[in-house]
């Protein structure tokens, strides 16, 4: 097999390498174009006999960190070691350009776990997904500036949900650490949400498809009640039908978020975040 840089006349190969997965629900087709255009990136098509079988992409993320995302294998070439060389040609590639470790993410059936395991990947963080419908006419969230997220920090790093999370915001884009800076980053790009006192906050994602989506919740339980509600009435403020939130099975405030109308949307769908020192 040979890799070579995506091009735009691999848009309907890729379609096809990625027909299937999820139940043809692929997010990989519908960012094609911004993956290809991003020139700070290395996305790749693995080649068969001049047939493309198989797509990767490599991105950074933070300083010394990258993240492997995309990781596709056309389902007639399965069980051929593809995604097996796909990953060490990755692994070669990120060490080749200087990056100290590499993060990951697998969601779903999670078949890539023994791959990833056998190639020294430690796993971080196993979060679920709850749910809950949009509601009409409450208060919203507060918003969280940017010198009131870095106050908030040192409260942040000793409450119990920073360790079920195991240090991280598990965003499915970018698993990075949760420290001050990238509070205060979050809460410059809008993404942090306040209730209280007594606090809590919430971290959010931009909306997929027609969900808020929430990657990181925190805080004392009649406050993240609070915020958890405020959430579902900001989704409904911006025609959104539902909030996600991604959580470990054991955070501290699971009744919490169950008891104001959260549920598991899928007992078996999970998220995995990996890491890898290189």
């Amino acid at each position: 097999m040979s890799l070579r840089a995506a091009r735009l006349a691999d848009r309907s190969a890729v379609e096809d390498v990625c027909r299937g997965v999820w139940e043809g629900h692929d997010y990989l087709p519908s960012v094609f174009d911004r993956w290809l255009a991003d020139p700070q990136s290395v996305f790749q098509v693995g080649e068969l006999d001049g047939q493309v079988v198989a797509v990767h992409r490599l991105r950074p993320i933070a300083p010394g960190l990258v993240f492997y995302e995309g990781l596709r294998v056309a389902a007639a070439q399965r069980r051929r070691g593809i995604a097996r060389a796909m990953l060490l040609s990755a692994l070669e590639s990120a060490r080749d350009q200087g990056f100290a470790e590499m993060r990951l993410v697998t969601a779903g059936d999670h078949l890539a776990a023994p791959l990833l395991e056998s190639n020294g990947f430690e796993l971080i963080c196993t979060t679920q997904v709850w749910t809950a419908s949009a509601l009409e006419g409450g208060d919203l969230p507060r918003l969280v500036s940017e010198d009131y997220a870095a106050a908030l920090w040192p409260t942040l790093a000793a409450d119990p949900a920073l360790a079920a999370y195991r240090g991280i915001n598990p965003d499915w884009q970018a698993v990075l650490d949760l420290d001050v800076t990238l509070l205060r980053r979050l809460a410059g790009g809008g993404l942090l949400r306040q209730s209280g006192p007594p606090w809590a906050i919430a971290i959010l994602h931009e909306p997929v498809e027609d969900r808020l989506s929430v990657t990181f919740a925190a805080g004392s339980d009649a406050a993240l009640e609070e915020l958890l509600t405020g959430l579902r009435y900001e989704a409904d403020a911006r025609n959104l039908k539902s909030v996600t939130l991604v959580a470990p099975l054991n955070h501290p405030n699971a009744e919490s978020v169950r008891g104001v109308g959260y549920h598991l949307a899928d007992d078996s769908w999970s998220m995995r975040a990996y890491r890898l020192k290189l």
